[in-house]
């Protein structure tokens, strides 16, 4: 069957109320009759449907020579080709290697994060403030009569409750960033995501599962004593691409019918789901029961190899997991009400998660997650317009990794022609008791004369020419031919055998920068594949079930992976450049002349040139503008030595020996963020022009009312 027709067949046959699709076969040897459970049928028809239309359309073999070629193996097809020598270049798996680390350097730098949270540009206005507004403008009214210029006034007390709200909102951002970031930590994210770009590079197309929702145990200190205390994580999770079953119109693991994950289990993992909602204990303990002593295995074709190639084959009797299918997508609510969940339209189709381990469905929920998305994310090296599966560095050097290959065997080949002589002898010349081919040094042989009488030797020795300059010459043409297929120069693995513009600093750097627009695509596809839509996951979980009201506000995910990759690599040379560049006007040769760069602005150079490195810039180096306004608010409280002391503690964090270091000039300077000076009223706003103005309570429990009352 051709893939068209296969694609046709699959298009005009939908699966039958059943759940089997007509034209699929189990790849399991299971018994449909057994199969009581229709959700469990209908899971499984899926689950054939996809693993079919995997294989048919060629992507099964894909990810098998994509790991074969990460672990040295030729394909069955170039086998036989092999002959005595074996040798296979890992080519793939350098450029592989080499891009996992490029990748990881840019987007897991210890430095900073590759995503961020920013306030959208217009916040909308809680109904109390907007009410507030409208109460300064009546009291105004009241005490002053219709001012001159009433539309002007309104416009200023929207503009302060605007500018009072994006701090607010800033304010909430930076609290909801720190707690998406902690949450990641807590989560494995680093981890989850190196095993993800590693099957990135690798595979026509990665995947990942996040958030997903787990209690963990943990030690913790009460006081006195360590306890044990539960608490409830997201966890990210990587899925292997074996193991991952899209359906075939599925452009995203989001917009397909379904995803199924195919994941093991083991025996304890599935006994502690007991009591937890959406599972059934009943079947749980069945299924405990039943596969105790052997365990449960979805026999699918590309094990056995796939075992094989990744060192995990055990025997049969040895298995103690269960295969467990993880499906999320649509469901019939017929389906649903048999399994006693409630639904509005049995016709209707609803997203759920369902958990099947071969006949028994031990568990099922409509989907909870917000929005109704399913926590699965992929992306791909290259991807192709419309389609879930893309290209790996695999697929990209797969022509190439052969000729190389090729010409490995060619030349140990002819290596071991020309590293002896080929000769001949004339056996009828031999004198008895000559072995013909016994060859070593410093040996006589008897033979007879030339019986032609031309004096010819009884040996005769030739020499087979060596071509391996030439073989040499196509490795290395086709080894520049990977370097620009994929994108990933040698240099970016420390080879120094770099000629011409590479040999310094500024040239390397150009060439680093050239090479970088090639791997910045697939930084892009991460980026708004995986990283912003996983974030943006965590934001929407917070904000529905965080009883927070601190860090909940209208935002934007960015993710600056690909947008950071050159500034990462070229801002310590651009901004030490800058720094030398201005050092001179900086100070001023002239008694009395005050320098171009006043002493502020190298300040803010220095920190800027500091935050490349990673190093905290606070404790280096005061914020200028925090010292501004420390020296405006020394000012307005005289020569108090009481109150002086008191105002520096409080910018200081509350700490007397910060004061302390703060008066007397000391380099032990406390911490001068920006957020920890005198609070001064939100918005920004001068003062109103009377005295005895104060502003308009906010509502209850509320935040903290804005200051309306301002000169007219």
């Amino acid at each position: 069957m051709t893939l068209a027709a296969a694609s046709t067949n699959y298009i005009s046959h939908s699966p039958t109320p059943g759940g089997v699709s007509p034209l699929a076969s189990p790849v399991s040897p299971v018994n449909q009759e057994e199969i009581q459970d229709d959700l469990a049928r209908y899971v499984r028809g899926a689950f054939i449907e996809a693993e079919m239309y995997r294989r048919v359309s060629g992507v099964e073999e894909r990810l098998l020579r994509a790991l074969r070629a990460r672990r040295y193996v030729y394909d069955p097809e170039d086998a036989g080709l092999v002959g005595a020598v074996d040798v296979y270049i890992g080519l793939t798996a350098l450029k592989c290697r080499a891009a996992e680390s490029w990748i990881n350097d840019i987007l897991l730098s210890a430095i900073d994060k590759p995503w961020t949270l920013k306030p959208t540009p217009i916040p909308e206005l809680p109904p109390w403030m907007k009410e507030q507004v409208v109460d300064a403008l009546q009291a105004e009214l009241q005490a002053q009569g219709i001012p001159m210029d009433l539309r002007a006034r309104a416009k200023q007390l929207k503009d302060a409750a605007l500018k009072y709200a994006r701090e607010k909102a800033q304010s909430a951002c930076d609290g909801m960033e720190l707690k998406i970031e902690d949450q990641l930590m807590e989560g494995g994210w680093r981890e989850a995501f190196a095993e993800f770009i590693q099957d990135f590079c690798t595979f026509p197309a990665a995947f990942m599962r996040a958030p997903v929702i787990e209690n963990k145990r943990r030690l913790e200190w009460d006081g006195k004593r360590v306890v044990e205390k539960t608490d409830t994580i997201y966890v990210s999770r990587r899925i292997s691409p074996f193991d991952a079953y899209p359906s075939m119109e599925s452009s995203t693991p989001q917009n397909g019918r379904f995803f199924i994950e195919r994941r093991k289990m083991q025996m304890d993992e599935l006994y502690m789901c007991l009591g937890l909602q959406g599972f059934n204990d009943e079947t749980i303990r069945t299924v405990l029961d039943k596969y105790k002593d052997t365990g449960y295995e979805e026999q699918l074709r590309p094990d056995y190899q796939r075992k094989f190639l990744q060192d995990t084959f055990t025997p049969t009797l040895d298995r103690k997991t269960l295969d467990l299918l993880i499906y999320n997508g649509k469901v019939p609510g017929t389906y649903l009400l048999q399994r006693n969940i409630l639904v509005k339209d049995p016709e209707a189709q609803y997203e759920c998660e369902i958990w099947t381990i071969n006949n028994y469905t031990v568990k099922a929920i409509i989907n909870p997650y917000p929005l109704q998305a399913r926590p699965i994310f992929s992306s791909s090296f290259v991807k192709v317009p419309g389609a879930l599966w893309g290209e790996g560095l695999a697929d990209i050097l797969r022509d190439t990794q052969r000729v190389v290959n090729s010409s490995a065997r060619s030349i140990v080949r002819n290596m071991s022609y020309s590293a002896g002589p080929v000769g001949e002898v004339d056996v009828d010349r031999l004198t008895g008791g000559e072995v013909p081919d016994e060859i070593f040094p410093y040996k006589l042989y008897h033979v007879e004369s030339d019986p032609t009488g031309k004096g010819n030797p009884a040996y005769r020795w030739f020499v087979i020419p060596t071509v391996v300059p030439e073989l040499l010459q196509v490795w290395d043409k086709f080894s520049t031919i990977a370097d620009d297929l994929s994108g990933v120069p040698p240099y970016v693995m420390g080879n120094m055998q770099v000629g011409g513009a590479g040999r310094t600093m500024g040239g390397l750097s150009m060439m680093m920068a050239n090479a970088a627009k090639g791997i910045k695509n697939s930084i892009l596809n991460v980026d708004r594949d995986t990283i912003e839509k996983i974030i943006e996951f965590y934001y929407n979980m917070n904000m529905r079930f965080d009883d927070d009201p601190d860090i909940k506000a209208d935002v934007q995910v960015m993710a600056r992976g690909a947008t950071g990759l050159l500034q990462r690599e070229l801002a310590q040379a651009r901004t030490l450049e800058i720094l030398q560049s201005l050092t001179p006007y900086a100070t001023s040769t002239t008694p009395g002349v005050e320098p171009i760069i006043p002493a502020k602005g190298m300040q803010i150079i220095l920190r800027e040139v500091l935050k490349t490195t990673g190093l905290p810039v606070d404790d280096i180096l005061p914020n200028p503008d925090q010292l501004s306004a420390l020296l405006t608010s020394l000012g307005s409280v005289g020569g108090n030595p009481q109150m002086i002391s008191q105002l520096i503690q409080s910018m200081a964090g509350g700490s007397p020996s910060s004061a302390n270091a703060l008066l007397t000039g000391s380099s032990a300077a406390p911490r001068l963020d920006g957020r920890s000076g005198v609070p001064s009223a939100p918005g920004g706003l001068p003062p109103p022009s009377s005295p005895t103005a104060q502003p308009s309570a906010g509502p209850s429990g509320g935040p903290s009312a804005l200051p309306v009352n301002m000169p007219a």
